[in-house]
């Protein structure tokens, strides 16, 4: 049995009894008007936690208590899949039940979250299209969030699969960028946790931009250059994107150039750190914004219309929880 499947939590029970040994286990009938436990449990959706081969097990861990945090948030059924390198014995699938209720500040505010887990042999990933099936709520939305599955193995066994999928999520940090060369189904969207991350970053920066006209900011720009630590290359290759799309938006045609991100590989006075230079020719203008990853703190300095600016702030990237909620519904 692999390694992976032995390490998450739950009860280890025939794949064929999941399904029955759910629905014994939530069975109640209101009492005195008393609401019954199936009340603290209504699902908005189905959450499909996908590992790969090179999924380390703290690895594993981490995003099995991830994904346990967002359902006591947003009410899901998780069922993760966890592959093994090859067939060991009879049993082609194996399967386990986790199920845990968590208690808010009063004993009303109850919720309780199901994760079934599904041990397979890699071989043998032509069955669980129709296991999967099988364990899924019907008729609602279901999320499919890849960890260390190669571009590849997707692309050769999976796709067909993820039809019924709304949305595939992926963490570019841990995968790289492959899976977004992936021809992925025209129904799903793709979303990448790095760049979810970084939403109150691209908001703080935003807004500050936002109080200048945009003739203000583009008017004599000649060059925006982005230097980053190596360990945030994901975020880093999103912030720039975002900063190329919002000079787009500004006028249709702006010769800017954008210098290659300079990446290294941290020191005392870059460590942590990104920072974006805008350069603007023949004038005294000037803009320059950086933030450090460890403080979460930013500082904005400028001199856009001949008022010298510098505006700090404290920006947090989002959690786990909140990574997650923006990766699925927006």
């Amino acid at each position: 049995m692999d390694a992976l499947f032995d390490i998450l939590p739950g009860i280890p029970m025939p794949v064929d009894d999941v399904n029955a040994t759910l629905s014994k286990m939530w069975e109640a009938e209101q009492i005195d008007g008393e609401l019954a436990d199936s009340d603290f449990r209504a699902s908005q959706m189905n959450l499909i936690l996908h590992f790969g081969l090179k999924t380390t097990g703290d690895e594993a861990i981490c995003a099995f208590n991830q994904a346990i945090e967002f359902a006591q948030r947003y009410p899901c059924r998780i069922i993760i899949l966890s592959p093994q390198e090859e067939t060991k014995g009879d049993a082609v699938l194996k399967g386990k039940l986790y199920s845990q209720c968590f208690i808010g500040n009063t004993d009303r505010e109850l919720c309780c979250c199901e994760a079934l887990i599904l041990g397979y042999a890699i071989d043998e990933s032509t069955f669980l299209e129709n296991q999967v099936s099988l364990w899924l709520e019907s008729d609602l939305p279901t999320y499919h969030w890849f960890h260390r599955v190669p571009s590849k193995r997707i692309e050769d066994y999976y796709l067909p699969f993820l039809k019924r999928c709304r949305r595939v999520l992926f963490d570019s940090e841990i995968e790289g960028k492959e899976l977004l060369a992936i021809n992925w189904p025209s129904s799903i969207r793709v979303s990448d946790l790095s760049f979810c991350r970084t939403l109150p970053l691209r908001q703080h920066v935003g807004q500050f931009l936002s109080a200048y006209p945009s003739q203000n900011l583009i008017e004599k720009l000649k060059l925006i250059r982005l230097s980053c630590v190596n360990a945030f290359r994901s975020e880093a290759d999103y912030l720039d994107q975002w900063q190329k799309r919002g000079i787009g938006k500004c006028a249709d045609e702006v010769a800017v150039a954008f210098d290659s991100i300079q990446f290294d590989s941290g020191s005392e006075k870059s460590e942590n750190t990104i920072q974006s230079q805008w350069e603007f020719d023949g004038s005294e203008k000037y803009l320059e914004w950086k933030y450090n990853f460890k403080t979460k703190n930013g500082l904005i300095k400028s001199n856009i219309d001949g008022y010298p600016i510098e505006h700090t702030f404290h920006a947090p990237l989002l959690g786990s929880t909140k990574t997650l909620a923006e990766a699925i519904f927006f």
